[in-house]
C-alpha cells in the first residue's frame, strides 16, 4: 500500500469534513435524529470531489466481478468509489468504502466487511493500489477506539497498515480511515488521532 494513498485519502476526507455545509447537514442529523444518510455522504463527496482541484479521475458505484471459486452467490460486488490520482498510472485504482452508523462498534464492523468482501474480486477485474474504509460514528474516549479497531482487526485475523481518526468540529461524529495490510507484512497498527 502506498503511503501517498493514505496521504491522499487522509487529505481528502479532511478538506471534505471541513466543510461548513457537511457539519451543518451532521449537526442536522443529529438533532432531527436522521440515522442513515450514507447515500447522502456518497452523493456530497461526489460532488466534492468533482469541484476538486486536483481533477481525480473517480468512479462511484463501480461495478467489480467477482471471482466465482470464492463467492457463488453474486455476479458482482459494488464499488462506493474507485480513484485514480491524477499523475498516477493509468490502470492502478484505490478504493474506498464508506460506513456510517449511531453505534461506533457496528460501524468499525462494517467496514471491516467491506475491507474482506474485496479479497471476493475477479483479480484480473481491477488492477487496485489499495482499499480503503472510511467510517463515520459517534465522537468517544480515543483509547477505547483504538481497542476496538484492534480488538476486531484481531478477531478477523486481519492486519492493519494504517489507521487514521479526526474529530469532526461542531459536530458529535468522527471519521476513520483505514486499510488492511497487503504489502507491508510484520508492521504493526500505527494509529494517528488529530482532534
Amino acid at each position: 500500500m502506498p503511503s501517498k494513498d493514505f496521504d491522499l485519502i487522509v487529505d481528502l476526507m479532511n478538506k471534505f469534513f471541513v466543510q461548513k455545509k457537511i457539519r451543518n447537514s451532521l449537526e442536522a442529523f443529529e438533532c432531527i435524529g436522521i440515522s442513515d444518510w450514507e447515500t447522502w455522504w456518497q452523493v456530497e463527496f461526489a460532488v466534492f470531489l468533482s469541484g476538486h482541484e486536483s481533477n481525480h479521475e473517480w468512479y462511484r458505484e463501480e461495478y467489480i466481478p467477482v471471482d466465482k471459486r470464492k463467492e457463488r452467490s453474486k455476479y458482482n460486488l459494488i464499488a462506493d468509489f474507485i480513484i485514480r490520482p491524477k499523475n498516477h498510472a493509468l490502470d492502478k485504482y484505490i478504493l474506498l468504502e464508506f460506513k456510517q452508523h449511531k453505534s461506533t462498534k457496528t460501524c468499525i464492523s462494517r467496514m471491516f466487511d467491506d475491507i474482506l468482501k474485496i479479497d471476493r474480486a475477479k483479480v484480473s477485474s481491477i488492477n487496485l493500489r489499495s482499499v480503503w474504509a472510511v467510517g463515520v460514528h459517534p465522537k468517544g474516549n480515543k483509547k477505547i477506539l483504538r481497542e476496538k479497531v484492534e480488538e476486531i482487526a484481531r478477531k478477523r485475523n486481519l492486519e492493519l497498515c494504517k489507521v487514521y481518526t479526526k474529530f469532526i468540529s461542531n459536530t458529535g461524529f468522527a471519521y476513520s480511515i483505514f486499510c488492511k495490510n497487503q504489502a507491508l507484512s510484520g508492521q504493526s497498527v500505527s494509529l494517528r488521532y488529530d482532534v
